[in-house]
C-alpha cells in the first residue's frame, strides 16, 4: 500500500534519486538546490509514499494555473491550465497505480485551483512496462495534436472530465 502526498523537505533526497534515476535533471537538481538552500519547493510537488518504511516510491510535479498559450486557447480552454512537467514511479513499483494515483492528485489540486484543463508532454519510454503514451490515455487524456518531427506529442483533458473518469472507474 503507498498514500499519495505533498512533498516536505524530508522528501527532497528521495525525490532527487527518483527524479535522477529517470532523467528528470533539472527537477532533480531543483529538489536538491531546495534541500542545500533550506526553502520549500514551488508549484505542486506530491510524493508517492509506501505504507511500510515511509519510502518514496513515486513523485509528481505540475505548475498549476498557467496559460499554456494556443494550443488551448485556440480549441475554446480559457486558462488557468495546469502543465504536469514530471511524474516518476520506481522502476520497481511501477503497474501498480502509483502513477495513476499521482495524476490524480495533481487533478484534484488543479480542480482546486480552478484550472480547467490539464497539459502534458511525455517523456520517451525506457520499456514495455513505461509507455507514457498507453498511461496518459489510460488515465482519460487524449493526444492534442499530431506528433510531428521534433515536436513531441501533448496529451491532455478537462480536469472535470479526468475527475469523471476517476470517480466512475474504481481501478483508477
Amino acid at each position: 500500500m503507498f498514500t499519495v502526498r505533498p512533498a516536505v523537505p524530508a522528501d527532497y533526497p528521495a525525490m532527487t534519486e527518483l527524479l535522477e534515476a529517470e532523467d528528470f535533471g533539472a527537477h532533480a537538481r531543483e529538489c536538491s538546490q531546495a534541500l542545500d538552500g533550506g526553502y520549500t519547493l514551488n508549484g505542486c510537488w506530491l510524493v508517492a509514499v509506501a505504507e511500510a518504511g515511509a519510502a518514496v516510491v513515486g513523485v509528481a510535479h505540475a505548475d498549476l494555473t498557467i496559460d499554456y498559450g494556443d494550443l488551448l486557447f485556440n480549441r475554446g480552454v480559457k486558462p488557468p491550465h495546469t502543465y504536469v512537467s514530471a511524474i516518476v514511479v520506481d522502476r520497481d513499483r511501477r503497474l501498480r497505480g502509483i502513477g495513476r494515483r499521482l495524476l490524480g492528485g495533481i487533478t484534484a489540486a488543479a480542480a482546486e485551483a480552478n484550472a480547467g484543463f490539464l497539459v502534458l508532454v511525455p517523456q520517451d519510454g525506457d520499456g514495455a512496462d513505461n509507455d507514457p503514451a498507453a498511461f496518459f490515455e489510460a488515465c482519460g487524456l487524449v493526444a492534442l495534436e499530431a506528433h510531428t518531427e521534433g515536436v513531441p506529442t501533448r496529451y491532455g483533458a478537462s480536469t472535470a472530465d479526468i475527475l469523471r473518469l476517476w470517480t466512475s472507474t474504481p481501478s483508477l
